[in-house]
């Protein structure tokens, strides 16, 4: 039971974070340290002898260290990595080519609905529903590097010739035009 139980904790965190970053942008970081605090009990009950936990950990530390070189590059979210890095935990190497695939298969054509759903107006019966206003807001992020060499990650939300306007910087301090 206890074992039927913990196998549980996988699929509910994977439900909610994709929950969350569908309707925030933002997976928080409680999930992935669920996923990490759990595997090792759900190992033992299942069976796992401790040197295979330490392998399924080793394993998601380079599955981390991807992640932040992927994150690093602009590939990837932070929230995203860490939250694949916790995955792999539970997702096994046996199991790990296969289910890398179809994350980058499904977050591609995830991407690609977005892509399209942004090029069409948005229908005014789904403008008043937050989530997918959101969604469909053409604004996109960048960088502004600051007089003292520090760089801010922004989000702009319109550009013309002779204005920007910036909804938000991310890390201490906050834009308006």
């Amino acid at each position: 039971m206890v074992t039927m139980t913990l196998s549980l904790v996988f699929p509910v965190v994977m439900i909610l974070a994709m929950v969350a970053d569908f309707r925030t942008f933002n997976i928080p970081n409680s999930l992935p340290l669920i996923l990490v605090l759990t595997y090792p009990l759900a190992a033992l009950s299942a069976g796992f002898t401790w040197q295979q936990i330490l392998w399924a950990f080793a394993l998601g530390m380079l599955a981390l260290l991807v992640a932040v070189v992927m994150f690093a590059v602009k590939i990837i979210g932070g929230g995203d990595g860490k939250l694949l890095a916790a995955a792999t935990l539970w997702t096994g190497q046996e199991r790990l080519l296969e289910f890398l695939l179809l994350t980058a298969l499904a977050g591609g054509f995830l991407a690609l609905g977005l892509l399209l759903y942004r090029r069409r107006p948005l229908a005014s019966t789904l403008a008043g529903m937050a989530t997918l206003r959101q969604l469909h807001e053409s604004s996109f992020w960048g960088e502004i590097t600051l007089e003292s060499g520090r760089i801010r990650q922004i989000q702009v939300e319109s550009l013309t010739h002779d204005a920007v306007v910036v909804r938000e910087v991310i890390g201490g301090m906050q834009l308006r035009e």
